[in-house]
């Protein structure tokens, strides 16, 4: 649990690997995930207050991170929040199109987090559609992020990937818990990305959690870790 400004603030990962710890492909495509695994993403996206997406899969997909099923729409508002998570994204250019469906689905709240040196153009069709947030470049932009969020009433963030999005929370010891689904393949490939991309961590400076929860399903195994 992270203290931002005398605040709690719980940051959780959702993500399915493959038995040699790729996440997609080399040409990102996406691993299929089983029912089960997307019921449990469904039910883990129902205590997010707000989900962070990279701008590559927005560019894929087009579409918002929603939770899908109605009891969990309604569980949501039994805690007096909006029946979908803040849909975040972290860009680094913006080159998407306002009329894409995610910019489009009113029951959505969407953030779009940029450099401060994004300029004011490129910005300006998403002004009317999403909430604008410029950040200072520098190793505490996490936590820029985290003080952003909670402006919003946000008190959690539950991060979707990819490896390069996950690193600099990895980094600053800023995630709580790792839901991971263990997928039973094998991809390959050097380019193939992983969970954590990054510069990686020497040996003295790797993180460590602990196992909290296993289930298995099928060929599948859900895992749960937290901070030891």
């Amino acid at each position: 649990m992270t203290e931002n400004g005398g605040t709690k603030f719980h940051v959780f990962t959702n993500l399915a690997v493959s038995m040699d710890g790729k996440i997609s492909t080399k040409d990102r495509a996406h691993i299929d995930p089983s029912p089960h695994d997307r019921y449990l993403m469904d039910r883990i996206r129902q205590r997010a207050h707000a989900v962070i997406i990279g701008a590559e899969t927005l560019r894929t997909f087009r579409r918002p991170a929603v939770v899908q099923r109605r009891r969990f729409q309604i569980f949501r508002k039994t805690k007096r929040l909006n029946p979908h998570p803040i849909n975040v994204v972290l860009a680094r250019t913006v080159d998407f199109d306002p009329a894409w469906p995610f910019f489009n689905d009113e029951h959505i709240e969407r953030v779009l987090i940029v450099p401060e040196s994004t300029s004011e153009a490129s910005l300006k069709p998403f002004h009317s559609l999403a909430h604008i947030f410029r950040y200072a470049k520098g190793p505490d932009f996490p936590e820029q992020i985290i003080g952003y969020l909670q402006k919003l009433g946000c008190r959690n963030l539950l991060i979707e990937g990819g490896g390069g999005i996950i690193f600099p929370w990895v980094e600053r010891d800023l995630i709580d818990e790792w839901n991971i689904t263990l997928v039973p393949t094998i991809i390959g490939g050097e380019k193939a990305p992983t969970m954590v991309e990054g510069e990686g961590f020497d040996v003295a400076h790797i993180k460590r959690f602990k196992l909290k929860k296993c289930s298995r399903r099928g060929s599948e195994l859900f895992l749960k870790y937290v901070r030891p």
